[in-house]
């Protein structure tokens, strides 16, 4: 009985190897990011445009550890962390970092620098990003 499905399952190995990306698939982009958030107590609501993601909005957790956002964008969502390493004035700076992701970004990676006002929400994020 082993033997009748030994085909299938090559055949199934086969096929899946085809489909699924792989990481040499993934290329690097520059990332040129703007990020708008709105804060509410430790909730955040986020919208982020540029590229080379498009435009992309979602929620944000606020914590000691920095700030974790779930992002909706065109092909899949994002999981993307910041920290600041400045910031008890007006003017923030800090590092983030992309956590994972689905759909198109099921790979995503990368990093960078970000800056901004924490009294307009709004920070420019620079780095490189790949997926």
């Amino acid at each position: 009985m082993a033997r009748r499905h030994a085909p299938t399952a090559a055949l199934l190995a086969a096929f899946t190897a085809l489909a699924l990306p792989t990481a040499a698939d993934a290329k690097t982009y520059r990332a040129n990011l703007h990020v708008q958030g709105k804060a509410h107590g430790a909730a955040v609501n986020v919208t982020v445009s540029g590229s080379p993601l498009g435009r992309c909005s979602g929620t944000g957790r606020i914590t000691r550890a920095g700030t974790t956002y779930n992002l909706r964008c065109r092909g899949g969502r994002i999981r993307m962390r910041s920290k600041a390493t400045t910031g008890l004035a007006d003017r923030s700076r800090g590092r983030w970092q992309m956590l994972g992701g689905t759909g198109r970004y099921q790979r995503i990676s990368g990093a960078g620098t970000f800056r901004g006002r924490l009294s307009t929400g709004s920070f420019s994020c620079t780095g490189t990003v790949r997926y």
